[in-house]
């Protein structure tokens, strides 16, 4: 399995998977993934860059606001819940999760269009995590 994500330039690589070890930082057994160039720790969250730079514990972020019904973009309440799209006063926030389900992030959008990102991402897609492992898929965006 591939892993997506930017690098320093902001362009897209594609690190291949090798395998899985135990965590040195929060110690399963087996939750750390070893890519080419860096290794993820899906239980702790920790990202642990190349050879040379110190690992981060990604940010814990809080789901903000409630999911409501958005008549202009066609997404009912409950479509709304299950992507964990929430309004929080003027703004609309998308929250991103981890394969295993975790809470990584959120794309936030203001009433006047400004985009932002708070937390981190693991390079999936919005959603993603709702998805089935296995099979074939095809994703049109």
């Amino acid at each position: 399995m591939d892993n997506i994500h930017g690098n320093s330039r902001g362009v897209a690589d594609i690190s291949e998977f090798l395998r899985h070890e135990p965590c040195d930082q929060c110690g399963s057994s087996d939750a750390k993934s070893i890519y080419t160039d860096h290794a993820y720790c899906f239980s702790c969250h920790t990202y642990f860059p190349p050879e040379g730079e110190q690992p981060r514990v990604t940010a814990h972020i809080a789901l903000i606001g409630e999911a409501r019904k958005l008549p202009k973009r066609g997404l009912s309440e409950k479509t709304c819940q299950k992507y964990k799209i929430y309004r929080d006063g003027d703004t609309l926030r998308h929250y991103y999760h981890s394969k295993d389900g975790a809470l990584l992030g959120c794309k936030v959008k203001s009433k006047d269009k400004t985009f932002w990102y708070e937390g981190e991402s693991d390079g999936s897609f919005f959603g993603q995590h709702l998805w089935p492992s296995t099979g074939k898929r095809i994703v049109i965006t």
